[in-house]
Formats: C-alpha cells, structure tokens, sequence
C-alpha cells in the first residue's frame, strides 16, 4: 500500500478531471504532469509568454524547430506566477 503526498493528492483532486486523450507522466525535476497520449521521452513542456496552458513541444527534423504535440497540464507551474521566468525565455520556431 502507497501513501500519496500531499502534493500528488492534490494533482489527483484537480488535474484527473482533464485525463481523456492523456497520459501521467513526471517531469525530470519531479514534477507531476498529464501529457497528449502521443507524447514521448525527450518532448519538451514548454510555458509560452502569453500563454494559458503549458505546451508539449517536440524537437522537429531541422535545428531549432518544433511542433506541437499538444497541451499539457504540469501540477504546480500552471499559473504563469509559478513556472514563467523571463531570464529562461528563447525563441522558438514552431512547425
């Protein structure tokens, strides 16, 4: 028998409502998150200046570029107070 924390009790009450069409997945500093059931190790979660809703990006065949693969709900980093850090931003050129 498991014990959720504190933090993965929460994303179940809030995030499972949005489960159709997603997968679980953990983000490699820890973090819990629903992704496009296309994602795939190596895709990129991505908050975009503007933004509702982070992005699931994939690295396309040219340097640089990336396409979507669909939006993604990370728990903790869904307000842009949480996850957004201007001295992080870079521009991306999206196929």
């Amino acid at each position: 028998m498991f014990k959720l924390s504190e933090q993965e009790d929460d994303f179940y009450d809030n995030g499972l409502a949005h489960m159709e069409g997603r997968s679980m997945a953990r983000t490699e500093n820890g973090k819990l998150a629903l992704v496009p059931d296309g994602a795939r190790i190596g895709d990129l979660i991505a908050i975009c200046k503007g933004g509702r809703v982070p992005l699931v990006l994939r690295n396309a065949a040219s340097r640089g570029r990336y396409q979507i693969v669909g939006e993604g709900y990370v728990h903790g980093v869904m307000d842009v107070k949480e996850g957004y850090d201007e001295d992080q931003c870079m521009k991306l050129a999206l196929v």
